[in-house]
Parts: C-alpha cells; sequence; structure tokens
C-alpha cells in the first residue's frame, strides 16, 4: 500500500523529541508575533524570528530504496550521445578541410626554411670537398711529410711479418694503436 500526502500538507514530527503531532499552538506563536492580534487573521502574519527556536537535523535512510529503471532514459542516453557524435562529425566536416589547408601551409612554409638550411649546408659541404681535394694542397702536404711521387708501374707491396711467439700481426697492433 502506497502512502499519499496532500501537496501542503504539514510534516509529521517525531515524538522522541518532544513534538505532538498536532501543529504548533495559538498560545505558542502569538508572543512570537508580537503583535497581540490573532495569529489566524490575514493582516497578522509576519516572519517568525528564530531566536528561541531549537532545529532538530532528522537522518533518512534510504538505503532499502529501489527504482526501476526506466528503459526510455536508456534510449534518451543513446541518441543524445548518437545526435552530438553526428554534430561532432559534421563540425570535422565543415572546418577540417579549412584547418588541414592552414596547418599544410605552416608545414610547407617549416619545409621551405629546412630546405633553405640544407641548401646552405650542402654548398659549404662542396666548398670544403673542392678545398681537401685540391691536388696543389696535396703536394704541398705530401713534401712537407717528406713523400714523393711514385714512378709508375713501380710498386712495391709489403706484407707485414709477425713478430716469432707473438700471435698478433704487424697491423692489428697498428688497429690497436689508432683506438
Amino acid at each position: 500500500m502506497e502512502k499519499k500526502t496532500e501537496p501542503n500538507a504539514p510534516l509529521p514530527r517525531h515524538p522522541q523529541y518532544g513534538w505532538s503531532d498536532a501543529s504548533m499552538s495559538h498560545a505558542v506563536l502569538s508572543p512570537a508575533i508580537g503583535s497581540g492580534a490573532d495569529a489566524s487573521s490575514e493582516g497578522a502574519r509576519r516572519a517568525v524570528p528564530l531566536e528561541g527556536a531549537v532545529l532538530y537535523q532528522k537522518e533518512i535512510d534510504n538505503s532499502r530504496v529501489s527504482y526501476r529503471h526506466d528503459p526510455a532514459d536508456r534510449d534518451e542516453l543513446r541518441a543524445h550521445i548518437s545526435w552530438g557524435l553526428f554534430i561532432a562529425f559534421l563540425l570535422l566536416l565543415a572546418f577540417g578541410p579549412r584547418l588541414w589547408v592552414r596547418h599544410s601551409g605552416y608545414r610547407q612554409a617549416q619545409l621551405a626554411e629546412t630546405i633553405e638550411q640544407l641548401v646552405a649546408v650542402r654548398d659549404q659541404l662542396t666548398m670544403q670537398k673542392g678545398r681537401l681535394e685540391d691536388l696543389r694542397r696535396v703536394a704541398a702536404l705530401a713534401e712537407r711529410s717528406g713523400l714523393r711521387e711514385t714512378q709508375e708501374g713501380r710498386y712495391t707491396w709489403l706484407e707485414p711479418v709477425p713478430d716469432r711467439g707473438v700471435t698478433e700481426t704487424a697491423v692489428a697492433r697498428l688497429f690497436a694503436s689508432d683506438e
């Protein structure tokens, strides 16, 4: 059996706190109003000051209350989510190409700067390679080192001979000394 209450009915008071189920009497309210007039008359309604009032807090236990879920709520949630995704897709479709073109313009400008830097580095490396490959420079380095030109057709190949009792070759020792 369901409880039914009227819309503006007074709330029942708990007997533990000393309240009765009846509403406050006229004798309690009339001194609080302070006019001496009848509290039931329309002109005598005023706000009651809370100076001597004692307020109690009531805890309500809703742990045993269970609600049935409405399948229409789930369908409505799905409809809202699908409409939101559809609107997001339309916004992406409408503004996405503009943003992509703008981004690609920035990307092209960045690539142009990178190309300019790489061309400058390439030019510097080409000049450095040309200086290093200059035959006059190589000849001057050879003269300072005491090297002389080899005659055509006369090359002597020397094979490294390992020392007796040593397992590593002279070439291995040369590589080890470079490190």
